[in-house]
C-alpha cells in the first residue's frame, strides 16, 4: 500500500514538474502567459488524446425553421440525413448523429428566410412541369439579358455622371480658390488705403466695383455649392440603385443556372447566361462565442437543399473549400452531384488523416 502511494505521488510530482517546464517554455516562445486553450493546442500535438478535433460523430439537430419556407421538420430532417449520408457513404465513417432534443448542445441547423428565398420562390412558381419549365427558362433568360443590359446601361450612365461631377467639382474648387485670392487682395488694398486715411476717388470706385463683384461671386459660389451638394446626393442615389440592380442580375443568374440544369441545357447553348451563387448567399456555417450553427438562406428544391447542407456540414467537419467545380466543397452551388469527389476526400484527410 505504501509502495502504491509513493508511486502515485511520484507520478503526480512528475506531472507538476512537466507542466511547469512546459508553461515556462511556452511563455518564452510566445512572449505571452500560457492559457488553457493555447496549452491544450500545443500539448495535443504531443498527446493526441487531448486533441478535440476529428471526434465523431458530431451531433446536430433541427433548429428554427422559418414558416415562409413551407417545409416541415420531418422534410428538413430528411434532407439533413441525405446530406449526412453524402459524407458518411463517401468516407465509410459515422460522422454525424441527429438529436431530437431542442435543449441539447447539438449543432443547430436553421432555415432563415429573407429576400433571397423570396426571389427564388417567385421564380419556382412558373415551373409546374417540363414544358412549362422550358418556356419559363426562355422567359427567365430574356429577363436576365434585359436586366444585364439595363445594368450595363445604368452603369455607363453612372460612370459618365461621376466624370461630369468630378470635372464640375474641380472647376468649382478652382473658382473658390480664385475668389479667396481676390478677396485677400481686396482686403489688403482696403487695409492699406485705410492706413493712408482713405483712397482717392478713382481708387475707391475700383475697390467698390471689386467689392460688388466679389459679393456676386460669393453668391454664385454659394448657389454652385448647393448644386454640387444636390448632384452628389443624386450620384449616391444612383449608386444605391445600381447596387440593387446588380443584386437582381445575380439572383436571376443563379435561378437561371438551376432551372437550366434541370432541363439539361448546356451553358454554351444559351450564350453562357448561367451564373453561380456564392456559398454565403445560400448557406453559412458559423462558429463564434454563441457556439456553432448552420443557417440556410436559399435553395431551389430538395436536391439543391441537400447539396447546400452537405457543403455546410463539410465546414462543420473542418473541411475547407475545394477548387474543382464538381466537388461538394466548391464555394459555389452549380454542377455538383450528391456524392463526394476525390478532392472532397483529400480535403477531409488533411483535417483528419487516416
Amino acid at each position: 500500500m505504501i509502495f502504491l502511494f509513493r508511486f502515485i505521488r511520484n507520478i503526480f510530482l512528475s506531472l507538476v514538474v512537466f507542466l511547469s517546464v512546459f508553461a515556462v517554455v511556452l511563455a518564452m516562445k510566445t512572449g505571452k502567459a500560457p492559457t488553457f486553450e493555447s496549452s491544450r493546442e500545443v500539448l495535443s500535438r504531443v498527446i493526441p488524446a487531448l486533441d478535440d478535433s476529428c471526434r465523431f460523430p458530431i451531433e446536430y439537430r433541427v433548429g428554427s425553421l422559418d414558416p415562409n419556407f413551407h417545409m416541415s421538420e420531418m422534410e428538413f430532417l430528411s434532407a439533413l440525413r441525405e446530406a449526412e449520408a453524402v459524407w458518411e457513404m463517401g468516407l465509410g465513417r459515422d460522422l454525424f448523429v441527429s438529436s431530437n432534443s431542442a435543449e441539447s448542445e447539438a449543432l443547430p441547423v436553421n432555415l432563415v428566410f429573407d429576400n433571397r428565398q423570396a426571389r427564388t420562390d417567385s421564380l419556382k412558381e412558373v415551373s409546374s412541369d417540363i414544358e412549362s419549365k422550358k418556356a419559363s427558362y426562355e422567359k427567365l433568360r430574356r429577363e436576365y439579358e434585359a436586366a444585364q443590359k439595363e445594368f450595363e446601361r445604368e452603369k455607363a450612365m453612372y460612370e459618365a455622371d461621376v466624370k461630369r461631377y468630378e470635372k464640375r467639382l474641380a472647376e468649382y474648387e478652382s473658382r473658390v480658390k480664385q475668389y479667396h485670392d481676390r478677396l485677400a487682395t481686396y482686403e489688403q488694398q482696403v487695409t492699406e488705403w485705410n492706413a493712408e486715411g482713405g483712397a482717392p476717388a478713382d481708387e475707391y470706385e475700383e475697390l467698390e466695383d471689386e467689392r460688388k463683384a466679389l459679393k456676386r461671386e460669393a453668391s454664385d459660389l454659394e448657389e454652385k455649392r448647393d448644386d454640387m451638394s444636390d448632384e452628389k446626393a443624386s450620384l449616391e442615389k444612383e449608386s444605391r440603385s445600381l447596387n440593387i440592380l446588380s443584386g437582381k442580375v445575380n439572383t436571376l443568374a443563379g435561378s437561371l443556372n438551376r432551372l437550366g440544369s434541370m432541363l439539361n441545357i448546356t451553358v454554351d447553348s444559351y450564350n453562357q447566361v448561367f451564373g453561380t451563387r456564392e456559398e454565403f448567399t445560400t448557406g453559412l456555417y458559423t462558429r463564434d462565442e454563441a457556439g456553432a450553427r448552420i443557417d440556410v438562406f436559399q435553395f431551389y428544391d430538395h436536391a439543391d437543399l441537400v447539396l447546400i447542407l452537405a457543403h455546410e456540414m463539410g465546414h462543420a467537419l473542418g473541411v475547407d473549400h475545394a477548387t474543382e467545380i464538381s466537388s461538394i466543397m466548391y464555394p459555389s452551388v452549380g454542377e455538383q452531384q450528391s456524392a463526394l469527389t476525390d478532392e472532397d476526400r483529400r480535403l477531409f484527410e488533411l483535417v483528419c488523416p487516416k
